[in-house]
């Protein structure tokens, strides 16, 4: 996905910038960390973050926002899956016992935990990289 010979990326980038060009990179972070949270719960966490740093990096270069401040927060949201089985293996444990907790109490809390994560990325974790880098 992410060879320069698919132009995914390419593509990726020509329909991503008119919706971020001129506009805070709030907002660009935002849909990063809201799409990779996404993805996350549907996949795996690592799988998620191989496909979309290349892609982000390359959207960040686009943009003008800090590309290492953008991929900080995108592995940041591609590690908070919880709210499906397939998210990540705590998100499996945590399914796998329905004794302790049921699998309706666990996708609404693995959604609250995501959001949650989402504005302290956006809040906290951005601006503090924005700082560090």
């Amino acid at each position: 996905i992410t060879d320069e010979s698919t132009g995914v990326s390419f593509w990726l980038t020509e329909l991503i910038t008119p919706i971020v060009a001129g506009r805070s990179p709030l907002i660009f972070i935002f849909l990063i960390c809201l799409i990779a949270a996404v993805m996350t719960a549907l996949s795996n966490n690592v799988a998620t973050a191989a496909i979309f740093v290349p892609i982000v990096y390359a959207l960040g270069e686009v943009s003008g926002a800090n590309s290492a401040a953008l991929i900080i927060c995108l592995m940041n949201a591609c590690n908070i899956g919880l709210a499906t089985p397939p998210a990540s293996a705590p998100a499996s444990l945590i399914h796998a016992d329905t004794k302790w907790i049921t699998g309706k109490t666990a996708i609404v809390d693995g959604v609250i935990y995501t959001v949650a994560n989402i504005i302290l990325i956006l809040v906290m974790l951005y601006p503090l990289t924005g700082l560090l880098l």
